[in-house]
């Protein structure tokens, strides 16, 4: 494998690190963050070194801000209980009974027969237009270059990079499991293929974006990395 040179002016990629592992990695760092501080200020507490009132005698200092909390519990609940309401309001409509003797309620009158409906015609509706098929996508014409010399469809998505003439082709997981010839000789044939279409540089790149392999810095052909990154 040929090494880099030193000074080339060529800047590998830097390796793919997943937002979320860096979340997990961020919260775990808050939550000790937090632990530790609470484990001061309890420490600080019981050794009487929060600040309390010039009244509150010295020996009783580590109950002063546990009796404060629970007294502003306290006073929260009761300003709840006292806020809510007493019971719950009648139905709107619903009638109110007055105050002392209930009327006797009037017999419900009887109801009038309702004459037998008409026979009614039902008429099948008609059946729905079946919906017009979608238009296919146009196919990638990236893709459709490098058909011929990709027979197993290893070739997943190609991206052009503009400002510095570089094509990254993102392969397939068997692409990993051929052997060392057949993949050196496709990476061949598809570098051919991209010095045709005008790209100076080639970019081979698995689904999570890790490197497999690039075109030499020195000289012409591709390199291949077994283990996924530069060396």
């Amino acid at each position: 494998m040929v090494e880099p040179p030193a000074g080339s002016g060529r800047d590998l990629p830097a390796e793919y690190q997943s937002p979320w592992i860096a979340l997990r990695r961020d919260l775990l760092a808050v939550a000790a963050s937090l632990l530790l501080g609470c484990r001061e200020l309890w420490r600080r507490n019981r050794e009487g070194d929060l600040p309390r009132p010039a009244f509150w005698p010295a020996a009783l200092a580590p109950l002063f801000w546990p009796s404060l909390l629970a007294l502003a519990c306290g006073l929260v609940l009761a300003a709840v209980l006292l806020l809510r309401p007493a019971g719950l309001p009648p139905a709107p409509g619903a009638p109110v009974a007055p105050a002392g003797d209930v009327p006797a309620a009037a017999p419900a009158p009887e109801p009038a027969q309702k004459p037998a409906p008409e026979p009614v015609s039902v008429v099948a509706p008609e059946p729905a237009p079946a919906p017009e098929p979608e238009p296919e996508p146009a196919p990638d014409p990236l893709l459709v270059a490098f058909a011929p010399l990709d027979p197993d469809g290893l070739i997943l998505a190609a991206t052009a990079l503009a400002p510095r003439q570089q094509l990254s082709l993102a392969l397939s997981a068997e692409f990993s499991v051929l052997g060392a010839e057949r993949r050196r000789q496709l990476a061949q044939a598809w570098y051919g293929q991209a010095s045709e279409l005008g790209y100076d540089h080639l970019l081979l790149r698995d689904r999570r974006g890790r490197l497999l392999g690039r075109d030499a810095l020195v000289g012409s052909g591709m390199i291949l990395f077994d283990d996924g990154a530069p060396p």
